[in-house]
């Protein structure tokens, strides 16, 4: 049996929010306007990221993916900057 029209519209609508917040072109404004508080979901990713490492005795760790470094950070991706350096990685200090 096939779902019912609101599960179908409310699968729709998660999925145009997620694309929207998930875009690489996501603006700051794109998350405001959802009540998304962007700047703070980035400081909480990095701070649990850094408290990882102290858990687990490292000093650092390298990013190298970039969908880590997205995570990471919110860094977007940067195309131009690909075009001449195509190595990008992120040092994240404990």
């Amino acid at each position: 049996m096939g779902a019912s029209k609101e599960a179908r519209e409310a699968r729709a609508d998660f999925a145009r929010t997620r694309h929207r917040l998930c875009s690489p072109h996501v603006s700051e404004a794109a998350g405001a306007s959802d009540g998304v508080d962007l700047a703070r979901l980035r400081s909480g990713r990095l701070a649990r990221l850094r408290a990882q490492l102290r858990r687990s005795e490292l000093a650092a760790c390298v990013l190298v993916d970039p969908v880590n470094i997205r995570y990471a950070t919110g860094a977007r991706n940067m195309q131009i900057f690909h075009a001449r350096n195509p190595a990008r990685y992120l040092l994240v200090p404990a």
